[in-house]
């Protein structure tokens, strides 16, 4: 890695760090950083794990239609501190100039000639990488200050230089940081691989003394490539930092520290040192080493065994009847063959009271006296597994709407009532009833898809090896999680689809990509206010401010609590409402803070309001924030030892409990019950 400097090399070596691998495993993600560094340990991760990974996103200046962009590349001659090609390629891609001077004499043409295409353009941003091209404004303007000066100014000021975003905020998996490395890992090839710059200086020397057009041709070509990958680089940049979906970006804050405190499965390099941490476990001494010389933990793992072999005792018998007929010819009469029994484990569950319930259902083998054909019932082949439906429903409602541990509820199963089964149990039961009810989740999302109001909002999630976010969306009796792996608005499109009912949520940006009119939490923003009043309670002018809002907002909330959120009664506040926006667009305040919370009002004030303009619509997100606390008490029990398809287990079977908890029902009683429609359920039978 070209980038590190041999202290940082000496110090990985004194510490028998020899391999990039090896050196991706010292970066610590939870390190405190006072300022913006490189973190090359970050860079050896991503080269191991081949995918970018960004500490900081990088800060870009705004683009637009309004704002013309060039990509600048310079070749010069270190020698004589001389420039003899400049090359600019627009943003567009459509015109890209080569401006070549024969001799230093004609530095000060290019020069010139640069400067008109900045003025012709207008107010432009100049990307160019490395403090090469920096050096070379800052020359250039010295050496020839009559020209424009005022255009050459803006020029040098409006310059970024791509390099200095990359260094520190994002780490490509390339060994180093040079153009060449960075755009050949975005997928951009040059029209000559293996040209460098150096090579680029041998070939305007040897022109200088032969003037051949094919080596000027050469010069230019690798100009015009440099200037080209410069713009899939910020391109790159560009979509870092708005946050586009792809899977080899990670943001390095979602790296999860590996903690040496923390119960985890060690990972030993030696197999000598595997073999004897195996040899330590409690479990393993206690039922291997422990048990010959200790006759309390003898007799304890003896009754253990005894209590887990137990067979349980037979509750009812189900003796099913044996066939009136061979189902292939017909004959009666067929007789049996052998007999088979098969034991089932479940629960009953009555009013006040949960017991085990052990059956025993008796069948045979039969044969036919004609055919010889042999079968079994089909009845006593429907019974496939050795645990009863509503164990399932047991085991799965604990776990959601209680969110039990799994092992805290094997265990109970096992201690409450004797059956013993692996905690492995109670995933399978979750991802059976999950499968189960999936057309039950799809038909909630199109519910809230058709809603006239939707609350949403988000919040982070983590599942092995990575994170993501949950979002919640809310209607008025429907209630749906689902699971992304970043954090862009793209699936509010996907589960909302059309809708156009009122989406109410926070102030996140996301949510304003949606086409339908917006409802912005009012609590979110009197809360953040009142934060802002407590950090300067000697500020008049917030002061003031504050007090106007409130002053409009309470009389409101007093009519909704007398008349209900109905239209009729709320729109006479109209009125008051277009007076304090109108007095906030003509004021100024010299309070920054306050100035801050007058831009922020004005900026949304389209979206503060809508709920006097509809009937139900209430004027803040606790739909969706009372949703989102129920999962964030069940991400506590999962603690991020779930998978990703795991997660979606779980999101799918609390979105159904929160539906019928909304409206009334027990989510034990639902799964009990074996419907999947929650319509039907609902309603009671005639």
């Amino acid at each position: 890695m070209s980038g590190l400097k041999k202290a940082e090399l000496a110090a990985a070596h004194k510490k028998g760090v020899f391999t990039i691998t090896q050196f991706s495993h010292t970066f610590r993600p939870n390190r405190r950083r006072k300022r913006i560094r490189h973190e090359w340990a970050l860079q050896a991760l991503s080269i191991r794990e081949k995918r970018t990974h960004v500490l900081v996103p990088p800060e870009l200046p705004t683009r637009g239609t309004a704002t013309p962009i060039i990509y600048l590349d310079v070749e010069g001659d270190t020698a004589s501190n001389s420039y003899y090609l400049i090359g600019a390629l627009e943003a567009s891609g459509a015109a890209h100039h080569s401006f070549w001077a024969d001799s230093s004499e004609k530095e000060e043409d290019i020069w010139r000639r640069l400067v008109d295409l900045v003025e012709r353009l207008g107010n432009c941003t100049l990307f160019h990488y490395g403090s090469y091209e920096t050096v070379f404004l800052r020359r250039m303007i010295q050496r020839y200050p009559a020209y424009k000066p005022a255009v050459a100014a803006q020029l040098r000021e409006r310059a970024v230089n791509v390099l200095a975003l990359i260094h520190g905020h994002v780490h490509f998996p390339t060994l180093s940081n040079g153009l060449k490395d960075v755009a050949a890992h975005l997928g951009f090839r040059w029209t000559a691989p293996g040209t460098t710059g150096l090579q680029c200086a041998l070939w305007r020397r040897k022109w200088e003394d032969e003037a051949n057009d094919r080596l000027r041709h050469l010069i230019t070509t690798y100009n015009a490539d440099d200037c080209a990958a410069l713009k899939v680089v910020v391109d790159a940049l560009y979509a870092i930092r708005d946050g586009a979906p792809g899977n080899d970006v990670v943001d390095a804050g979602t790296i999860k520290p590996q903690s040496l405190g923390k119960f985890r499965k060690n990972v030993f390099v030696l197999p000598d040192l595997e073999f004897i941490n195996s040899c330590a476990y409690f479990n393993y001494q206690r039922e291997r080493i422990f048990l010959r010389t200790n006759p309390t933990v003898r007799k304890a793992l003896r009754r253990e065994s005894r209590a887990a072999h137990r067979k349980p005792r037979v509750n009812h018998v189900v003796a099913m009847r044996p066939p009136a007929r061979c189902p292939r010819c017909g004959v009666d009469r067929p007789y049996r063959h052998k007999r088979f029994k098969k034991t089932q484990l479940d629960l009953r569950l009555g009013p006040g009271y949960v017991k085990r319930w052990v059956t025993e259902y008796g069948s045979a083998q039969y044969r036919c006296r004609s055919c010889g054909k042999t079968w079994f019932l089909k009845k006593y082949l429907a019974i496939a597994t050795k645990y009863g439906r509503n164990l399932g429903c047991w085991l799965v409602y604990q776990a959601i709407a209680q969110k039990q541990f799994s092992g805290s509820i094997i265990e109970t199963l096992g201690e409450a009532f004797g059956i013993h089964v692996h905690r492995q149990k109670v995933q399978i039961q979750k991802h059976e009833f999950a499968e189960f009810y999936r057309q039950t989740y799809r038909g909630i999302l199109r519910r809230i898809a058709r809603a006239p109001m939707v609350h949403v909002d988000e919040t982070k999630a983590n599942i092995i090896g990575a994170s993501g976010y949950v979002w919640v969306f809310a209607a008025q009796d429907d209630v749906a999680f689902v699971y992304t792996s970043s954090r862009d608005g793209s699936i509010l499109g996907r589960v909302l689809g059309r809708f156009r009912g009122v989406l109410v949520s926070d102030f996140y940006a996301a949510y304003d990509s949606m086409p339908c009119p917006q409802q912005k939490c009012l609590v979110h923003l009197i809360r953040d206010m009142n934060d802002d009043l407590f950090r300067n309670q000697l500020d008049p002018e917030l002061r003031d401010l504050v007090q106007a809002f409130s002053d409009v907002l309470k009389p409101i909330v007093s009519t909704i609590d007398a008349y209900g959120l109905k239209r009729r009664h709320l729109r006479k506040h109209k009125r008051t409402v277009s007076g304090l926006f109108h007095e906030l667009a003509e004021r100024e305040y010299r309070s920054e803070v306050a100035e801050k919370s007058r831009t922020r009002i004005l900026k949304c004030h389209e979206k503060l309001f809508t709920f006097l303009d509809y009937d139900g619509v209430p004027w803040n997100n606790n739909g969706a924030e009372n949703a989102i606390k129920e999962f964030a008490t069940l991400r506590r029990c999962i603690r991020g030892v779930s998978t990703e398809n795991g997660m979606g287990d779980y999101l799918i079977l609390l979105s159904i409990r929160q539906t019928l908890k909304r409206r009334g029902f027990g989510f034990l009683d639902f799964l009990l019950s074996g419907k999947r429609n929650l319509e039907r359920f609902a309603t009671p039978p005639q």
